[in-house]
């Protein structure tokens, strides 16, 4: 566990302008599974929720309901030498990651390249063992994964969680 989420509380006055921030205090509703700093940063601690994360400001509250998910970890390094921009350099190492399946339908993927980390979230389909993923990039094209017990293939990739 140990991601963190950073929430934003914003300010406005009758009108909807803008005010300066002040001091919110934060409170989790299951410290065993979320908890919030004072800079209301969320932290996942355990698998569980949803949690309430509540902001405080005088005699005014918002909320926010997380829920904390097992993410899929890469262990099982891959790679191919594909076409690259630079002679003799492969354009596809993976050297490490991990991705996110939210129960809301989307993913993230937080993978380093030999060539510096890559951030690619979007969303998911899951129809029995097949998981079909598409980016947010635009131009991506889909990619399928099939779930085998608790690990997933993705292309080239494995993860497990």
């Amino acid at each position: 566990m140990g991601d963190a989420l950073p929430l934003q509380v914003d300010f406005f006055d009758a009108d909807g302008n803008a005010l300066p921030p002040e001091k919110v205090k934060f409170r989790s509703s299951d410290p065993a599974v979320a908890t919030v700093s004072n800079a209301g940063v969320a932290t996942a601690v355990a698998e569980g929720g949803p949690v309430t994360i509540t902001a405080k400001y005088r005699n005014l509250t918002a909320t926010a309901r997380v829920t904390v998910v097992k993410p899929f970890i890469l262990t099982q390094v891959g790679g191919q030498d594909i076409p690259a921009p630079i002679p003799n350099v492969p354009a596809l190492v993976v050297v490490g990651g991990r991705m996110i399946l939210y129960a809301n339908g989307r993913y993230s993927a937080r993978i380093s390249y030999a060539t510096g980390p890559v951030l690619d979230q979007g969303t998911f389909v899951q129809s029995g063992t097949q998981i079909t993923f598409t980016s947010d990039t635009p131009g991506a094209l889909q990619v399928v994964g099939l779930l085998v017990g608790d690990v997933l293939q993705r292309s080239i990739f494995t993860f497990v969680r």
